[in-house]
């Protein structure tokens, strides 16, 4: 398995982050996930989190590995204590316990619209690897 670099996933990151600004505020319910993004040979995970009420993605994170301390480090991030909804990855329930924040298992629903922000990348990181 090939990682990106620290850099090369830094760059990306502020790249991109620019075109969401987030006006911070209290949320109700977060959707939360993960995926693994691969382009030019590399592979990165790329957290993001998603306002369930209004759309809006929230934070956006990217790391060469996916695990606990990972997602306490992207979940800490909630200024009041919303109910986080993710998916049944290991990493989170220890993570979201751990700082007490109430969560959901829930695999479709009110999670799509992170889903549809990874298919978004996704999309992205494929046009950008067929136009090499």
């Amino acid at each position: 398995m090939t990682n990106a670099s620290r850099e090369s996933v830094r760059r990306w990151f502020h790249r991109f982050s620019r075109l969401f600004p987030v006006e911070k505020k209290f949320r109700n319910t977060i959707a939360v996930d993960e995926t693994v993004v691969k382009m030019h040979g590399l592979r990165a995970y790329v957290w993001s989190a998603v306002d369930v009420d209004s759309g809006e993605i929230l934070a956006i994170y990217a790391s060469r590995s996916r695990n606990m301390l990972i997602a306490i480090k992207f979940l800490d991030r909630c200024l009041n204590k919303p109910l986080i909804v993710v998916d049944g990855g290991p990493w989170y329930r220890w993570a979201l316990e751990r700082l007490g924040l109430k969560y959901q298992y829930k695999t479709f629903g009110i999670r799509n619209a992170v889903e549809r922000f990874f298919g978004y990348i996704k999309q992205r990181t494929r046009l950008k690897k067929i136009s090499h």
